[in-house]
């Protein structure tokens, strides 16, 4: 370790590394097609751990239920697009 001035100086060069590295990986998905990032998304979010993968097919049938019995009201596309707060493209 070096000082100057009296402060500690540390050498980072993983970190730097990385940080460019990520950088230059945040570039290239600039790049990609809207398809191509869609898929790099999936890819990166398959990787990872504790990440929900949906519902799973009794929880699409409670919900198809509920929707046959009148218990709840569906919406319209177009409504659940502005309640998450997108619209269509």
């Amino acid at each position: 370790m070096t000082r100057k001035n009296g402060v500690a100086l540390v050498d980072f060069p993983k970190y730097d590394f990385a940080m460019v590295q990520l950088a230059d990986i945040q570039n290239q998905a600039k790049e990609l097609s809207e398809e191509d990032r869609r898929g790099l998304v999936a890819y990166l979010l398959h990787g990872m751990s504790g990440i929900p993968s949906g519902i799973d097919d009794e929880e699409v049938g409670k919900r198809e239920s509920d929707m046959d019995s009148g218990s709840v009201t569906p919406i319209s596309h177009a409504d659940f697009l502005a309640q998450v707060g997108r619209s269509r493209r």
